[in-house]
């Protein structure tokens, strides 16, 4: 099966319709795409895990993703961090950039491969930016159907609850619960972030009337990364 960007702007226009969150919104269309320097990147072949890991180029850019890059021999491809960065001009180009984390099922990068006129079940090998091997992936054993990311929550503060949950929290005090099997979530709490992720509504029985109710929205974490006060 082949995905292409306007199948995930369908699915996550679906998904996103089903919350009630103003101040989580998706963000505003940027002017391009800058390269990000991974400094720390692992594959764990049990999980199809990715984890990676560095420092954004500049202020001004934010939402790190993974991305797939063809190279010249078409069975091989290249594995890429790209931000979102507003304007030509950084105004804070000499500063160092905030910090990132990602972690991403290596089956999502399945997305890619249509916008890259590829095979989307082919097998392939993913290489790093260095050049050095990552993954072999035969997509046409591993069906996936959820990108990178359908959603964005921007400079959002994240709270530990009672309970033990982590919640990420608007300024007009709007939340979701946030989880992330591999990325410690801990370290981040009181601290503004930015995150890319999956919506997924949460259900509750009523025993009292037998119903289901949706609780709040749990946001799967797929990426994030440190923004400025």
């Amino acid at each position: 099966m082949k995905f292409s960007n306007e199948i995930l702007k369908v699915a996550a226009a679906g998904v996103f319709g089903l919350l009630t969150l103003p101040a989580f919104a998706q963000t505003a269309p940027v002017s391009h795409l800058v390269p990000v320097a991974v400094q720390k990147l692992n594959y764990d072949t049990e999980s199809m895990m990715v984890t990676a890991s560095g420092v954004m180029p500049n202020l001004c850019t934010a939402a790190p993703r993974p991305e797939l890059r063809a190279t010249a021999n078409s069975s091989v491809l290249q594995l890429v961090v790209n931000g979102e960065m507003n304007g030509d001009v950084c105004m804070a180009l000499a500063l160092v950039g905030n910090s990132f984390e990602l972690a991403f099922d290596i089956r999502s990068l399945k997305f890619n491969l249509a916008d890259l006129h590829l095979d989307s079940d082919g097998t392939y090998k993913i290489i790093g930016a260095d050049g050095k091997l990552v993954a072999i992936v035969d997509f046409g054993k591993v069906p996936f159907d959820q990108p990178f990311a359908s959603h964005q929550i921007s400079n959002a503060k994240l709270a530990l609850t009672e309970n033990g949950s982590i919640i990420a929290v608007a300024s007009d005090s709007t939340s979701v619960e946030v989880r992330s099997p591999i990325i410690d979530l801990k370290k981040y709490i009181g601290r503004p972030v930015d995150m890319s992720g999956l919506v997924v509504n949460a259900h509750s029985d009523d025993f009292s009337t037998g119903r289901s109710q949706i609780e709040r929205p749990l946001f799967l974490l797929t990426g994030l990364n440190t923004t400025t006060q």
